[in-house]
């Protein structure tokens, strides 16, 4: 007879699993050359700086948080996973040094640790967090509140937040962000007022305007396409913190306008409009149009082709630490789904932990929040990815409530640990 039992074997299968796919996850977003970027010019002791400081920060605790809970799973105490995870995250950080388009900083390493430490307590200790008690009711409404909280707040990020001034101009700007754009401009336009390259006189109603919903003019003749983000226009203050752009990527055209999310080194997104700019050939005459909110919606016009964008969606929180100009639509979609099924798992999860009458007000404030937070904060609803994702959060959760707690009281797991 095997001295290893098949649920034994199995339990020992799904941990070695997780552990190889952790790793394997941590490779691929880390170990793969970057050709189309250049290499970010923060300093190799940062630790909270550069224009996107803090999405790089988050990310980088998200990405071992798998391979601590793995570690979490085969017994290891949270304090050695968080070594582990340092040393792993330093030998990564040394192989980056010698990979096109890659950068290795002390945030990455440090971020890195946290993230690996983070993961093993959670899957040591979560089936103890949901025993039944005072804990988990606070927690259960804590996560409640994060969950219409995150989105009402992600609204608030998305509001135009212009610097007063002075404002500079750009023509087919050659920013080194921007992809270079081969086209040229003749005239542009703001509400009417002509805009030429330089510094702008009196930004006051040129602030107003992009802010509460320019009209944008701009004729001229067009270039290549780019794959990524190029710059047709651009205004820009005295520190060079972009205010606006129309640019585009491959022939789609992209506008957007400062937010409050920068103030906060965070991404934002934008208004794209599809197919706009490959009607002609380079060097073509165009003439190219925006009215609207850029934040409510608006719509623009390349020579008769027309196209409109929606508010961001109430899913896109993930747009505030991932760039939105170098996610294709499809994947945004997920995203949104996967948001939603993020922000809702907790609360399915324990709700299994609390009164049902606890549970059920829960959800009816979840329900309530997750609408009206959107609404209220000028986002578009909650569309079809976002209610796949809160239905297979709530599915989810429970499910994995169960196999908690019944892997807790079985004989031959290791009490307080994630793993079955």
């Amino acid at each position: 007879m095997d001295r290893m039992s098949s649920p034994t074997r199995a339990s020992a299968g799904l941990r070695n699993a997780a552990l190889v796919g952790g790793l394997f996850f941590i490779a691929a977003a880390t170990l793969v050359p970057s050709f189309g970027n250049r290499r970010p010019t923060v300093g190799s002791a940062c630790v909270l700086c550069g224009e996107f400081g803090t999405p790089d920060l988050v990310l980088n605790i998200l990405l071992f948080i798998p391979f601590g809970i793995a570690m979490g799973m085969r017994r290891i105490p949270a304090i050695r996973a968080l070594g582990i995870a340092l040393a792993l995250s330093a030998v990564i950080e040394s192989i980056q040094l010698v990979l096109p388009g890659r950068s290795s900083t002390l945030r990455d390493v440090l971020t890195n640790a946290i993230g690996g430490g983070l993961g093993a307590l959670i899957a040591l200790r979560l089936a103890g967090w949901l025993e039944p008690g005072r804990r988990a009711l606070v927690l259960h409404w804590l996560f409640t509140i994060l969950a219409v909280g995150s989105v009402g707040l992600t609204g608030a990020l998305l509001r135009p937040a212009l610097s007063e001034g002075p404002y500079f101009a750009h023509w087919v700007p050659d920013h080194d962000y921007l992809a270079n754009w081969t086209g040229e401009l003749d005239s542009v336009y703001i509400d009417g007022r002509s805009v030429p390259p330089g510094r702008i006189r009196d930004t006051g109603p040129l602030r107003a305007a992009i802010a509460s919903g320019a009209d944008i003019r701009i004729k001229g003749r067009s270039g290549a396409p780019t794959r990524r983000l190029n710059g047709i226009f651009t205004i820009a203050d005295a520190e060079e913190r972009e205010i606006l752009l129309v640019g585009g990527i491959g022939d789609d055209l992209v506008v957007r306008s400062r937010r409050l999310a920068a103030m906060f080194r965070l991404h934002y997104p934008h208004a794209q409009f599809g197919d706009l700019l490959g009607s002609g050939a380079v060097g073509t005459p165009f003439e190219l149009v925006v009215r609207g909110d850029l934040v409510d919606g608006s719509c623009a016009k390349v020579d008769g082709n027309r196209d409109c964008s929606l508010p961001p969606p109430a899913g896109s929180v993930w747009s505030l630490f991932l760039p939105m100009q170098t996610t294709p639509p499809v994947q945004q979609r997920l995203f949104d789904l996967l948001t939603f099924f993020c922000l809702t798992f907790p609360v399915a999860l324990w709700s299994r932990s609390v009164p049902t009458s606890q549970a059920r007000a829960g959800l009816l404030v979840l329900l309530a929040g997750l609408i009206a937070a959107p609404w209220y904060t000028h986002l578009a609803v909650p569309g079809i990815p976002e209610w796949v994702g809160l239905v297979l959060a709530v599915m989810a959760g429970p499910w994995l409530h169960r196999r908690l707690v019944s892997a807790r009281a079985a004989p031959s797991s290791g009490r307080g640990s994630l793993g079955p």
